[in-house]
């Protein structure tokens, strides 16, 4: 049985490395890219500025004055992608690289198998479908791995500052990732600790948006509404969106993305779904 269930371990991250590999080798060859890139790519062939001015002027616009640590590694790219359009595609391998990341950290927490496990179903769920095949989309797959190094540091490490500084890093990458700060102070037992890790990153965060951000960018846009949250019934309905999205929609779209490996080509085969399903049963038994 423990032979079975090292070998479906093995299974899912072969199939994880020939999959992750088969996209960002396919969209960096065959020189796809996607309308929101293009605008990107097309942008970088008319920079005259150097690089310090160019980042500047970059991060200073209302999509990216919030995000000043992914806006950073995306201007990069652009800049150097005035020479030739393929450094801006390097993008694209932020992706494998935040599922190595997930996988090395959820090893630590879980089991081999189970950490595979854990990173297949990223890899196939709705938000990792929907990042995989954009460079602007880096924002997010940074985001993933400042996020993944933030839960390292808490709960493996115990160092609570270095966990504070991944998280604010992943906020600053992609501010979505703010409202999982609730995971932290789940898994954080003292309530001391628990405020101390509140102050630091919202601290961080709310300063830089409140004081830092309107200062130093003169196009920054305050996306977020304090007043909104007194409107019930838009908090309800966000409520039973979030809850729904949880528990129902995030599973849904992992079923159906483990689905669609059937409908991958690779080296001219299909990949057989009854094989993807033979390795979770197995792991799920343990």
């Amino acid at each position: 049985m423990k032979k079975n269930i090292d070998n479906s371990g093995i299974f899912l991250n072969i199939l994880i490395i020939i999959y992750t590999l088969y996209i960002s080798l396919s969209v960096f060859i065959e020189k796809v890219i996607v309308a929101d890139d293009l605008s990107k790519v097309y942008e970088s062939k008319f920079i005259s500025q150097s690089y310090f001015s160019f980042i500047y002027s970059f991060l200073d616009s209302a999509t990216m004055a919030a995000r000043p640590v992914s806006g950073i590694v995306t201007g990069t790219l652009m800049y150097l992608s005035r020479y030739h359009e393929s450094f801006y595609r390097l993008g694209i391998f932020f992706f494998p690289l935040s599922l190595m990341v997930i996988y090395a950290v959820a090893q630590k927490i879980f089991s081999k198998e189970l950490a595979s496990l854990i990173t297949l179903l990223y890899s196939c769920s709705v938000i990792g479908t929907s990042i995989q095949f954009s460079s602007i989309m880096l924002n997010s797959n940074l985001a993933t791995i400042f996020f993944s190094l933030s839960i390292y540091f808490l709960y493996i490490r115990k160092k609570l500052l270095l966990s504070s500084l991944f998280f604010i890093a992943s906020v600053l990458c992609y501010e979505i990732f703010l409202p999982l700060l609730l995971l932290h102070l789940f898994m954080i037992r003292e309530n001391r600790k628990r405020i101390l890790f509140i102050i630091l990153t919202l601290g961080a965060i709310i300063i830089f948006r409140k004081v830092i951000q309107p200062v130093v960018f003169v196009h920054s846009y305050q996306r977020d509404e304090i007043s909104k949250i007194f409107e019930f019934k838009r908090v309800m309905q966000v409520s039973f969106y979030s809850i729904r999205l949880f528990f129902k929609d995030i599973f849904l779209g992992m079923y159906k993305g483990i689905l669609n490996f059937k409908k991958t080509p690779f080296l001219g085969m299909d990949i057989r779904i009854t094989n993807v399903f033979v390795g979770l049963q197995s792991i799920l038994r343990i």
